[in-house]
């Protein structure tokens, strides 16, 4: 385990919240450098507060946003 200290990073770039259609996420990196985000970051919208995970090829980053619970009325 890396005992780089964690930062968050906020960002504009990533798919919209799929609860909300917010468009920033304040993601949690554990900081390697120049913005990368890494595979396992953590996301959470900035409206809503709904969460996601950051999923990474190297050379592209998007989020893999928490399934929404389905409500019945």
């Amino acid at each position: 385990m890396s005992n780089k200290p964690k930062i968050t990073l906020m960002i504009n770039w990533l798919d919209n919240c799929p609860k909300c259609g917010h468009a920033e996420a304040a993601v949690t990196t554990q900081g390697y450098g120049g913005g990368t985000l890494w595979s396992g970051d953590q996301a959470t919208c900035m409206k809503c507060g709904h969460c996601g995970e950051i999923d990474a090829d190297g050379e592209n980053a998007w989020v893999e946003w928490d399934e929404l619970e389905v409500t019945h009325d």
